[in-house]
């Protein structure tokens, strides 16, 4: 293993593990766009980069004509078939496609990365027409991507589901009651009254066990970044029992967010 890539590897971890001084700073940073993602804004992605590596170089990849937009076209060709009086016809349709995008490289401790991002507008889908505030974002959101790929750094916005988050809600076993129960509405609300019990009583003995065992601060800390990309909040020992109770509800599945704490503090299923 050269020395270059063992100095860049062991950077990596701790910025991915978030043990270094630059990835414990991170938190107070990150910002929330309007549809709900998580994101660090580029500007502080770059200073944590050199703060890390002084001589780390950003540079626009510009194309053979020396422009920074790098157009990708082709020609998409369809046919349709009708048949008239005159006989059959043939109709040829042709749609021309360009994709806009940016390309950035990163030197970071001897390693180069390369980065190549979408030119998008608003609403994050792919503009016919672009314009120069478009290439910016699209040059902004590249240099931060980049960094955390390079880096580490806040590379866990970008790993999406961690921990094995699941969508669905979890399943949760019931009391059965009679069919020969006479009121159904009766039947739903005690079905839902001992669903609710149950939840409750399960997430208060995991949102106990989380305030009295210390050594689960690493595998809280390691993971709060994903909580937070997912459900915008994060999670502290120093939480309240009530607290603590209400963001677990908010979980797909805090059995799952436990076990994954465990393994990440090292303790023993």
């Amino acid at each position: 293993m050269s020395e270059i890539f063992s100095n860049w590897r062991k950077q990596f971890i701790a910025n991915y593990e978030g043990t270094s001084p630059e990835a414990k700073s991170l938190e107070p940073f990150l910002k929330t766009t309007y549809k709900g993602d998580v994101y660090i804004p580029w500007a502080v992605m770059e200073r944590l980069t050199y703060m890390q590596d002084p001589s780390a170089e950003f540079k626009i990849v510009r194309t053979e004509c020396g422009k920074i937009v790098h157009t990708d076209s082709d020609v998409i060709k369809t046919f349709s078939r009708s048949v008239d009086k005159d006989g059959e016809r043939i109709t040829e349709t042709s749609v021309d496609v360009k994709s806009h995008f940016v390309v950035l490289e990163l030197t970071f401790l001897g390693k180069k990365f390369t980065e190549v991002y979408p030119i998008q507008d608003n609403v994050y889908d792919a503009p016919k027409v672009i314009n120069q505030n478009m290439v910016n974002k699209a040059l902004q959101r590249a240099k931060a991507r980049l960094a955390a790929r390079a880096t580490g750094l806040a590379f866990k916005l970008y790993e999406g589901e961690d921990l094995q988050f699941e969508d669905d809600a979890p399943s949760i076993k019931t009391k059965t009651v009679s069919k020969e129960t006479t009121n159904k509405q009766t039947t739903t609300t005690v079905v839902q009254t001992e669903t609710k019990e149950n939840t409750n009583s399960e997430l208060l003995e995991i949102a106990k066990y989380i305030k009295s065992t210390p050594e689960l601060a690493k595998g809280i800390k390691e993971t709060n970044a994903a909580v937070f990309a997912k459900y915008k909040f994060t999670l502290s020992q120093d939480d309240s029992l009530e607290e603590l109770v209400n963001k677990l509800s908010k979980l797909a599945d805090p059995n799952v967010f436990l076990r994954g704490l465990k393994q990440r503090s090292g303790i023993p299923l």
